[in-house]
C-alpha cells in the first residue's frame, strides 16, 4: 500500500505542516467519506467545524484557517493542492 507523511505531502505542495509531520497517510477523500489514514480537505473557513466529526487523519485547509489540534497542510490554493495529493496516491 502506498503511504506518505504529512511532511512528505507538505513538501510536495509546498504547504506547512500543522501537527505530527511524520503522521502516515495512505490516501485522500472528500471530508464526508474520508477514513482514518487517509486526508481530506477543507476548503473555506465555514467549513473548519467539520473536521471535528471527521474521520480523517489530517486535512489540506487554506493557510488562514485554523485547526487546533488536529493535523493538517496550511496551503495558499487547497483545490490545486488536494488534486496534486490525490494524484501522489494513484
Amino acid at each position: 500500500m502506498m503511504q506518505a507523511t504529512l511532511a512528505e505531502l507538505a513538501a510536495l505542495v509546498d504547504g506547512r505542516v500543522a501537527g505530527d509531520g511524520d503522521l502516515a497517510i495512505r490516501g485522500a477523500a472528500p471530508l464526508r467519506h474520508a477514513q482514518p489514514g487517509e486526508i481530506t480537505l477543507i476548503d473555506k473557513a465555514d467549513r473548519g467545524d467539520l473536521l471535528a466529526t471527521s474521520e480523517a487523519s489530517a486535512a489540506v485547509i487554506p493557510s488562514l484557517l485554523e485547526a487546533p489540534g488536529f493535523p493538517a497542510i496550511w496551503v495558499e490554493d487547497t483545490h490545486r493542492a488536494f488534486a496534486l495529493i490525490i494524484a501522489r496516491f494513484r
